[in-house]
């Protein structure tokens, strides 16, 4: 069990949170925002509402006709491909969030009638070179429980982003190896252009 007070998810704060799970063609990418129907329900209806070539949301279920809760739409952030990349997507990854959502009620990060009252976005990216529907499954089960723990606990806060500043890095690229420190890049200190101002506009 997560050993937190029970977090009240509707109170009208829109809570964010992201988690990335395993590197390779099946990782897990999870981005998700959650809230009540009063904070949400205009961002979740469109996301629902508005379908695009390829990205086709749709609200998850744990089984056929028993729905994810919190309510839940899916938003894919990598077009559909083919049959075969869109299988993966509505089978094993949609699982995974239903999983990973229901986790989180289970451990406790909120409750069940919590639930009932909110609503989640949760967007979810399937790599069309995904090979493995049981690593999809697990991995976007831990990513969607991970991104939710950060969204209610309020992690990452932004005095630790600062503190990390030299470890930037993502799947994609990572210009650690090139070592290059924040301190190599940076300009004049944002300090000195503010005193530099404000004495320009006293002489004025």
């Amino acid at each position: 069990m997560v050993n937190i007070n029970e977090v009240n998810i509707n109170d009208g704060t829109i809570r964010v949170g992201e988690s990335f799970v395993e590197p390779g063609a099946n990782a897990a990418h999870i981005n998700v925002m959650l809230g009540s129907n009063e904070a949400l329900g205009n961002a979740w209806s469109i996301a629902l509402g508005t379908p695009r070539l390829g990205h086709g949301p749709f609200m998850g279920v744990l089984e056929p006709n028993r729905p994810i809760k919190p309510a839940t739409v899916i938003v894919t952030k990598a077009a559909i491909q083919d049959d075969e990349h869109g299988l993966l997507l509505w089978g094993p990854a949609q699982a995974g969030i239903a999983r990973g959502v229901t986790r989180a009620i289970d451990e406790g990060l909120f409750s069940a009638d919590a639930a009932d009252d909110a609503l989640l976005i949760c967007a979810v990216w399937v790599n069309p070179a995904a090979d493995d529907a049981d690593a999809v499954f697990r991995n976007n089960e831990k990513s969607t429980f991970e991104a939710l723990r950060n969204a209610v606990l309020g992690l990452h806060l932004a005095s630790e982003n600062v503190s990390a500043i030299d470890n930037i890095h993502n799947p994609f690229y990572d210009p650690r190896a090139t070592s290059i420190s924040s301190s190599e890049i940076k300009d004049q200190p944002v300090s000195e252009i503010k005193d530099r101002s404000s004495s320009e506009i006293k002489d004025q």
